[in-house]
């Protein structure tokens, strides 16, 4: 009893009482019993937050740092630690994020310091969170939370209520939700006058707040000076930016493919309806003879994915020269090709080899991709690569070909 008295006196007073007890030993145990026992106040805690809602997402802040980070919650963080603080107000507390439902709840109690009642916390306390793992006493973030900002410490400072507690977008700030391909392994935006490398988390997915009025620029998100309050969501999980140097997005899958690894269909030049190998196709002439450079949309297979995407010019397939051939067991997709990839991420087109008549040739051992760009009325320029290398050449039209769509910038 006498030590859980202590515990919770000022150090001041603790320092005042030792001193008074060390004159008087008998009379120690009889003035601690006759003191009157506090008892604090212990109130159930949650924050709710709702999957899907962009108004419960928790915000990060790096030390001076005037951007704020967001990142929503999966399965992956249920008993993520948010440890809670506020000084002279509330005991340190652990909430543990726990599944509801579809929502995420991080659940626990408060134990008010002493002196303070609900209704004072029902006033408004400025309480600082954040996150540990499961069954950790760390302050700083180490799950993949943090991952997402580069493994730096970050807290969550606001205003809560209590029962079931809402965090809500900041007016004054404006939110940008980024869902990035497997293949991107960060990307820059020019955010006012400052441009960073971000890093998208595990699930490639990162929350960005910037303060309002802020221009925003980048390769992966369209130029624009964005509005306080407003949520804008870049969904980029088709193309990779591969980052200075390069001009455009590059798509994931060839056309007609659903990963990496898969051929697609092949296409004639100018043609836009493709032909998977084996339905008995003959590629043996073409009706398109047009000069336009680039192709026109009419004539562009890409259309088929939708508005923004379209063929390479010969300039743009270029640029996949610096690319290294991958044998089936070294490209990680399980078929050889041309993997080009640097500290960006990277792009990978399959050996699909090119068709004639109603024959493939060469799948496995190289492969062909159509430009846009028109070399006289009945060739066009292509990329070829094998082992020994890639280069930019032309072809006859009617020979089958894969196709990779890209998208402009921003």
């Amino acid at each position: 009893m006498k030590k859980t008295f202590l515990k919770f006196l000022p150090l001041t007073a603790a320092v005042l009482l030792a001193t008074s007890c060390s004159k008087d030993d008998n009379n120690d145990e009889k003035n601690i019993e006759n003191q009157p026992k506090v008892e604090k106040v212990v109130i159930p805690f949650s924050v709710k937050v709702n999957t899907g809602n962009s108004i419960s997402k928790i915000a990060y802040t790096q030390g001076d740092d005037v951007s704020k980070f967001n990142v929503s919650f999966t399965d992956e963080d249920v008993n993520t630690i948010m440890r809670i603080t506020s000084e002279g107000n509330i005991e340190e507390t652990d909430l543990t994020l726990v599944k509801d439902g579809d929502n995420f709840v991080f659940k626990g109690e408060i134990t008010l310091a002493e002196g303070k009642t609900e209704e004072d916390f029902n006033n408004g306390f400025d309480i600082t969170g954040s996150f540990g793992e499961a069954g950790t006493s760390i302050v700083t973030s180490t799950t993949s939370l943090a991952d997402a900002m580069g493994k730096c410490s970050h807290q969550y400072t606001s205003t809560f209520s209590s029962n079931d507690a809402t965090i809500n977008l900041d007016d004054n700030y404006a939110y940008l939700e980024m869902s990035c391909s497997a293949q991107q392994t960060k990307f820059q935006l020019t955010i006012g006058d400052n441009t960073a490398d971000y890093t998208p988390n595990a699930n490639k997915k990162i929350w960005i707040a910037v303060p309002k009025g802020t221009q925003i620029t980048g390769n992966l998100v369209k130029s624009m000076t964005v509005v306080g309050g407003k949520v804008y969501r870049a969904d980029r999980t088709k193309e990779v930016d591969l980052g200075p140097g390069f001009s455009v997005l590059w798509t994931t899958c060839n056309l007609g493919a659903t990963n990496p690894g898969e051929y697609g269909n092949y296409y004639a030049y100018g043609e836009t309806v493709g032909y998977a190998y084996g339905d008995g196709h003959g590629f043996s002439s073409t009706s398109y003879n047009g000069t336009e450079d680039p192709l026109s949309s009419e004539h562009d297979a890409t259309v088929a994915l939708g508005t923004g995407y379209r063929m390479p010019t010969s300039t743009e397939l270029e640029t996949l020269q610096s690319g290294t051939f991958k044998n089936a067991s070294e490209s990680g997709y399980g078929v050889a090709g041309l993997l080009v990839s640097n500290d960006y991420g990277s792009v990978f087109l399959p050996a699909a080899g090119c068709c004639r008549y109603t024959k493939r040739n060469g799948d496995g051992s190289y492969g062909c991709y159509w430009s846009s760009t028109p070399y006289g009325e009945t060739e066009a320029t292509y990329l070829f690569f094998n082992s020994n290398g890639a280069g930019v050449s032309q072809e006859d039209r009617y020979c089958g070909q894969s196709v990779r769509a890209v998208r402009d910038m921003n």
